[in-house]
């Protein structure tokens, strides 16, 4: 049986005020994780009584800052995107401030996705969602949309099945670490 989800994150509270948030990319490595912060006693296994079970499976603090998010992610200094005007959320939209600080195309539109994907906690965008966000960024290439997701696509920066399946637009964990590579060489050079 195959999974139709994919894990990016779990956060742990290990006291109040004290929230441990942590990659993981499947359930193995996620058990792994809680029983090493049970044999370190630095938390102990238990389930979640009803009245926590709704604040558990609740949607996260709509006040957090997607910059924030992504800075956090890419271990990337706080407040840098906005400073050397990088990237920006309006609205929960993402928006490429300086295209000219990109080395190409792909590096903008894996940078785009990375933040919906990441910024704005969305495991996913349809093509139709995607491309009046990708011409609204007012990027120049002498290929079209299509082609360039379809180039993504054939190098593992996006999801293979997902793209041909329904043309939803999800990065892969290759393309997830370019993007992150591509926003740390931006911020370091500018």
């Amino acid at each position: 049986m195959t999974s139709n989800f994919r894990l990016r994150e779990v956060r742990i509270e290990i006291q109040p005020g004290v929230t441990l948030i942590a990659d993981v990319s499947d359930i193995s490595e996620l058990k792994e994780l809680l029983q090493f912060l049970s044999s370190e006693n630095v938390m102990t296994l238990q389930a979640p009584s009803n009245e926590n079970a709704k604040e558990i499976f609740s949607q996260p603090d709509s006040n957090e800052d997607p910059n924030s998010i992504l800075e956090l992610r890419a271990e990337l200094p706080q407040g840098s995107l906005l400073t050397k005007k990088v990237l920006a959320f309006k609205n929960s939209v993402p928006q490429l401030l300086r295209t000219g600080l990109y080395g190409n195309v792909t590096e903008a539109i894996l940078v785009l996705l990375y933040a919906i994907e990441t910024g704005l906690k969305s495991p996913s965008i349809s093509y139709d969602s995607f491309k009046p966000l990708y011409e609204g960024q007012g990027l120049k290439s002498g290929s079209s949309l299509p082609m360039l997701l379809n180039n993504l696509k054939n190098t593992g920066y996006i999801d293979k099945k997902l793209y041909d399946g329904d043309r939803t637009l999800s990065l892969s964990p290759k393309g997830n670490q370019k993007a992150i590579e591509v926003l740390k060489s931006i911020v370091n050079s500018s």
